[in-house]
């Protein structure tokens, strides 16, 4: 949102253009932490729960409704310290679990590739409890990291103070996420990430000329040590400022 008020917006004629791209994208990016970053990750934690461990839907939604708010309304250092503990551990999981079915599953190999291709593939009850885990802990990160994007987009629209209220409306939803039917949760998260893509590609396309030629400028500079000025930014003004500060820094 930032880079089309400031990037796009900052050139000649688009300024409107920029600013009105970077509400609608962050509109859209408020919508979709709902759908995408939500409903149908916690959804696919409930379903893993039940069709592997057991575990009522509802139940579910209750525990990752209270683990999360937990992480969520502690801000961005609490969803940090807690996403880079759960990452590797998922990792490991997901390596024990695809090496489990390997060696159990030896003589299925090829089987089960020609199974992928046919859209018939299921994972069997072997290494079932470590990928569903890591399933899991994949779609929990996934909603920590998301609460993130859709507080900064309420901030961008409506002022930092917003950010609690958006955080407490985004762990409410989190039930709700679990008991509703994944056809309809996906259906959500599909248009809303659609929309939130419509101005994220504009500002990319638009923008696009900025980044070769500051790509370019760097290749040349620092891979091909051609004798060039390094391009610190695209507007005069703070290229500038920031030769100078170069400079003089190094007097």
């Amino acid at each position: 949102m930032y880079y089309l008020e400031k990037g796009l917006g900052a050139k000649p004629g688009c300024r409107f253009i920029g600013s009105g791209l970077a509400a609608r994208f962050s509109i859209f990016c408020f919508l979709a932490s709902f759908g995408i970053g939500n409903m149908t990750r916690v959804n696919s934690i409930s379903g893993n729960m039940e069709s592997v461990f057991g575990v009522p839907i509802w139940l579910t939604g209750i525990v990752v409704l209270v683990l999360a708010g937990l992480v969520i309304l502690g801000g961005l250092k609490r969803i940090a310290s807690v996403t880079e503990k759960i990452v590797p551990f998922m990792v490991t999981l997901y390596i024990i679990g695809t090496v489990v079915i390997l060696v159990t599953n030896f003589s299925q190999i090829i089987p089960v590739f020609s199974a992928i291709f046919r859209g018939a593939f299921a994972m069997k009850a072997t290494g079932a409890a470590f990928v569903a885990i890591a399933i899991i802990l994949f779609a929990f990160s996934t909603v920590l990291g998301w609460s993130h994007y859709g507080s900064t987009a309420c901030a961008y629209l409506f002022g930092e103070k917003s950010m609690i209220v958006y955080r407490v409306i985004f762990v409410a939803a989190i039930f709700g996420g679990a008991v509703i039917g994944d056809n309809l949760a996906w259906d959500i998260a599909d248009t809303l990430n659609s929309l939130m893509m419509l101005p994220n590609l504009i500002g990319v396309l638009a923008l696009s000329p900025v980044v070769y030629r500051c790509t370019q400028n760097y290749v040349d500079h620092k891979i091909k040590g051609k004798d060039i000025e390094p391009l610190l930014s695209n507007s005069q003004i703070i290229q500038d400022e920031q030769t100078n500060a170069v400079l003089h820094g190094a007097h």
